[in-house]
């Protein structure tokens, strides 16, 4: 198991248990949880499908998303450190408070999405934003 997806793993466990300690209902995803158990295996999950998907807070540090759809999705306060998302569908994603440092945005589409307080590098603006 990669040490950077591990603080996920115990985040996603705590929520589960409050969530039937409490009587709440907590949607599990197949699809996310497919492709949370592909990151934690080998860190990469290209062309997945995590449109609206709740992907908020996690560390996913150097991963590959590329050409991931992601439109819509929460990944506000999210670690994506060096991570590959190169042709990634971020549009109208919420990446508030999200650290993109040195990750790969070639060609990611990011019409509509919340970019404030969003951590890059002046590198990697892009213009056309």
């Amino acid at each position: 198991m990669k040490p950077n997806l591990y603080k996920s793993q115990i985040i996603a466990v705590i929520m589960i248990v409050l969530g039937i300690v409490l009587g709440l209902a907590v949607p599990v995803s197949s699809e996310i949880s497919r492709v949370m158990k592909k990151l934690q295996q080998n860190g990469e999950c290209r062309r997945c499908d995590l449109e609206e998907a709740d992907l908020s807070g996690l560390f996913l540090q150097n991963v590959d998303l590329s050409k991931a759809k992601l439109r819509g999705a929460n990944l506000r306060g999210t670690n994506l450190i060096k991570a590959n998302l190169e042709r990634a569908d971020l549009r109208d994603a919420d990446l508030r408070d999200a650290n993109l440092k040195d990750a790969d945005l070639s060609r990611v589409k990011l019409e509509g999405a919340d970019l404030r307080n969003t951590q890059l590098n002046e590198e990697q603006l892009d213009p056309k934003w």
